[in-house]
């Protein structure tokens, strides 16, 4: 997967994880707060990947969104099965800039 490719499937998340910010009361295993940091955690990743820092060692800033989908969300949920392959994509692109 290229960044491009990273990126739209990001932005396909983002627009789930709204929708089910508009409606969190039907999820008894996330609330909204916790899909606004899962969001504000997708668009880190973009604003990593576009940033210059890519070329550098990552230091300080993990994505753990799979830990908090894995504890806490149902394993058959769609949305969360995209988070989990949406950090390890950002991990196996990271890998790449920083092999450059």
């Amino acid at each position: 997967m290229n960044q491009e490719q990273f990126i739209k499937k990001i932005n396909i998340v983002l627009v789930e994880i709204d929708k089910m910010i508009n409606n969190c009361d039907e999820y008894s295993y996330t609330n909204k707060q916790q899909l606004i940091s899962i969001k504000n955690e997708l668009y880190d990743m973009i604003n990593y990947l576009n940033s210059e820092s890519i070329f550098q060692q990552k230091k300080g800033k993990e994505f753990l969104l799979s830990r908090i989908v894995i504890d806490s969300w149902p394993f058959n949920n769609e949305v969360g099965k995209l988070l989990v392959e949406l950090e390890e994509d950002f991990n196996s692109l990271t890998r790449k800039y920083k092999n450059v």
